[in-house]
């Protein structure tokens, strides 16, 4: 039984390192996704050239151009940061029945065991029980 017990719990911690590593991620990308947006931000309000001045044509384009793929790395960073929050619960919902079927198992487990140490002591009583009565025949009246 000991062995479904650690076999379980290596499970857990196994289930837990994702989890850890999950949410790793999810951080690292919600991170890259807030300092794109800054950026964004910042470039449309004239930080990295003036958006409401006179622009050249051809400049114009370029910077149309430059804030469309912005938008669409923008886009896609919030698609896999939503896919990553995702994973990250799943995770934890897998951590959480990992962590309850462990608990189950060890409590499983310490019945078992103290149910065999019950029949232990019962065993030795009978035993001594049956070893005083052999030492004393019973005397009838």
């Amino acid at each position: 039984m000991q062995l479904v017990v650690e076999h379980a719990r290596q499970r857990e911690d196994s289930t837990a390192r994702r989890l850890a590593e999950a949410e790793r991620q999810e951080a690292l990308a919600a991170g890259q996704l807030r300092q794109l947006e800054s950026y964004r931000a910042d470039y449309a309000n004239g930080r990295y050239g003036a958006p409401g001045g006179t622009v050249q044509g051809r400049r114009l384009v370029q910077t149309q151009h430059f804030l469309a793929n912005v938008e669409r790395a923008l886009g896609d960073l919030r698609r896999r940061t939503a896919a990553l929050a995702t994973r990250t619960d799943e995770s934890r919902k897998a951590l959480q029945t990992a962590r309850a079927r462990r608990q189950a198992l060890e409590a499983l487990s310490q019945r078992y065991q103290l149910e065999l140490e019950r029949q232990a002591r019962r065993q030795e009583q009978r035993l001594s029980d049956e070893h005083a009565a052999r030492r004393s025949p019973l005397q009838l009246p």
